[in-house]
Formats: C-alpha cells, structure tokens, sequence
C-alpha cells in the first residue's frame, strides 16, 4: 500500500465508520518500483534478500511462522515477484499491511523520522 493509498483510506474511513473495512488493491505492476522498511532500513519489494522480506512479512504477522499455507513459502531461499505479491495482499487481507513506498527516498525518510519521532 503506498503512502497515498493509505491517506485515501484513512480519509474515507475517517467519512464513513459504518462501511466494511475494504483494502486497497496492491496492484501487482506497482510493487515492483515499491519499497519498504525493516529494522530501520529501506529495501525494494522486488530484490530485497528473501530472508528480509521473510522477517518483515513475520513482524506483520508472526503466527504465519507456524501456518501451513505460509510457513513453507516464508522459509524459502527465493521469493520470486508473484510470492512476495501474493504475500503482500494476504497480509493486507488481515489488516497487517506493510506500508509501501514509492520511492527510496520516500522509504529512507520514513525511515529517519521513526528515529527522529
């Protein structure tokens, strides 16, 4: 989910409290020029380390370490384009979403103002 995305839901949550909770959708294009942060690092959602992405899928979500339908794909030495998309929509699916930037400059200074603040 991009900064933006989450501003437009957060605004039309903030209108509308008695409609469901409908997630964005990640589009499958967009993640691919998207980064996001872990341990105070910026990373692309496309080639960050598979045991990076891991760890910050399981930071989101860590009772996926001992689901079946994930546990198997998180502990994998590569997660190609389609996991790592697939990943991202369930755990916006549970309301865990990783926050996505469009940018690395925009990742790095989220990153600096989470020391910062």
């Amino acid at each position: 989910m991009t900064d933006k995305q989450e501003r437009e839901q957060e605004r039309e949550g903030s209108m509308n409290k008695s409609k469901k909770f409908e997630r964005p959708e990640i589009s499958y294009h967009a993640i691919r020029h998207a980064w996001f942060n872990y341990a105070g690092i910026a990373y692309p959602v496309i080639s960050a380390p598979a045991d990076i992405f891991s760890s910050a899928v399981l930071a989101k979500a860590p009772n996926w370490r001992y689901c079946a339908s994930y546990c198997y794909v998180l502990k994998q030495a590569e997660l190609d384009y389609s996991t790592r998309w697939w990943l991202l929509n369930c755990l916006a699916d549970g309301h865990k979403a990783i926050r996505l930037y469009e940018s690395r400059e925009a990742a790095e200074q989220a990153c600096r103002e989470q020391v910062a603040g």
